[in-house]
């Protein structure tokens, strides 16, 4: 009995074992985890790059941020996060309207929580000033972020 392997056949099964290995990798190391780090990070970088923004910063944001969001939120993100790549380096996300569409949605979404977490107001918008982290703004909880209160 002899079986012939084509070249299609070889090629198909080549990326369906890339595909789960990246697949089941990418689960086992950030989603199990909840880690939206990636993603965020991507995301914070590439439209606030104008800003000074360190590494603490951006670590004590998403550790604020994983802790405020609910379970099935961070899922969800953390599967995002399989796209950081294509996020960062290419254009693919903007091909058609609704993929473009939902990117700014969540871009702009996550920027606001970020710099209503900063002193990036207090400072009058000053992008020369290097950020200071104040705490993660849930406007149900803290309606204003008051310099009294730190």
């Amino acid at each position: 009995m002899k079986t012939n392997i084509s070249r299609r056949k070889f090629l198909f099964a080549g990326f369906g074992l890339s595909t789960l290995s990246l697949v089941s990798g990418w689960w086992f190391l950030k989603v199990r985890k909840n880690d939206i780090s990636p993603i965020i990070n991507a995301i914070i970088e590439q439209e606030l790059s104008y800003l000074k923004i360190s590494p603490q910063l951006l670590a004590q944001f998403n550790s604020d941020l994983a802790a405020f969001l609910d379970e099935p939120n961070l899922k969800l993100i953390s599967w995002i996060g399989m796209f950081t790549p294509l996020y960062t380096h290419t254009p693919l996300l903007d091909l058609n309207d609704r993929s473009r569409q939902i990117k700014q949605l969540v871009a702009e979404q996550v920027c606001t929580w970020f710099l209503l977490s900063t002193d990036f107001f207090q400072n009058n918008s000053d992008t020369s000033v290097p950020l200071r982290y104040l705490r993660f703004y849930n406007p149900n909880r803290h309606t204003c972020n008051s310099l009294a209160e730190f």
